[in-house]
């Protein structure tokens, strides 16, 4: 069983889709840090927000791309609708 709050499926070496179900519970969404620098493409989002340590949070947007620094604070923060993400790990 996983304690993680989204389903992984891998698709090539390095690239995973992530689905997070819209009724994760918001005490799941924790500020984390990663191991590998990452690039995030949002696949399906409705009012879903991604945070950095110390900055506001931004509305993700289907299409959107950006990245992760490895070992840097970041969280979600739920939305109205599952979220689906592409995530490219290095």
């Amino acid at each position: 069983m996983s304690d993680l709050p989204f389903k992984e499926k891998k698709i090539a070496e390095n690239i995973f889709l992530r689905y997070f179900d819209h009724n994760v519970l918001s005490e799941e969404l924790v500020w984390h840090q990663d191991q590998e620098d990452r690039v995030i493409e949002v696949i399906q989002s409705n009012d879903w927000y991604f945070q950095r340590d110390e900055e506001v949070p931004f509305k993700l947007v289907e299409g959107m791309k950006f990245s992760i620094k490895k070992m840097h604070y970041h969280r979600l923060l739920r939305g109205k609708n599952d979220l689906i993400i592409k995530v490219i790990k290095y």
